[in-house]
């Protein structure tokens, strides 16, 4: 399945935004078979994305990808498959606790749960040190900001200034979802210890 590009939009250097057309259609076609939710959910994934692309200036919009989640790696890094083309992303303003730490497989399975095997929209602007893109996740809820909603991971405040993710923390805290139900060490402290 090859990455596709959009031809018409070529000709406004917009080959930052790619999607695998083909992988969308293809996966929509065989989960048909299965149940219609499960075949709208790759064709309303590519129309989001084409929604996404028609609805902001072009100047504004981050770079967008298209995919299907193959992998899980820890509770905020995934594997997005491009075409023949696997892209690590680590979703942009949060921190999950590591695999080893208290909650890590907790949290692992919340973005399992949410992610694994679905088409997914991510925006991203830039790579980490460790060389993984960091983005937005879209699968199509935003999968960030519900991480943090649900109490599964940190809105990380050192790197993101969303109020929204901000906002969904203290209240996770308040209602003592997820790993707020007990005595959490934030991820960065614990990877010091």
């Amino acid at each position: 399945m090859p990455i596709v590009t959009f031809p018409a939009l070529s000709s406004l250097n917009v080959s930052r935004f790619r999607i695998d057309i083909q992988g969308c259609l293809a996966w929509g076609r065989v989960s048909f078979k299965r149940s219609i939710t499960q075949g709208l959910q790759g064709i309303i994934v590519c129309m989001s994305f084409l929604l996404l692309i028609l609805t902001f200036p072009y100047e504004t919009l981050p770079n967008a990808t298209v995919g299907r989640v193959v992998a899980v790696t820890d509770g905020d890094t995934l594997t997005l498959l491009v075409g023949q083309e696997q892209l690590k992303i680590r979703l942009e303003g949060i921190d999950a606790p590591e695999k080893g730490q208290p909650y890590g497989q907790d949290a692992k399975a919340a973005l399992s749960d949410r992610a694994f095997g679905r088409w997914a929209v991510v925006l991203w602007r830039d790579t980490d040190r460790n060389g993984r893109t960091l983005g937005h996740v879209l699968t199509p809820t935003w999968t960030n900001y519900q991480l943090v909603a649900d109490g599964h991971a940190w809105h990380f405040k050192r790197y993101s200034k969303s109020g929204a993710s901000a906002a969904a923390e203290i209240e996770a805290r308040a209602a003592n979802r997820g790993l707020w139900a007990g005595v959490p060490v934030a991820p960065w402290e614990w990877r010091k210890s």
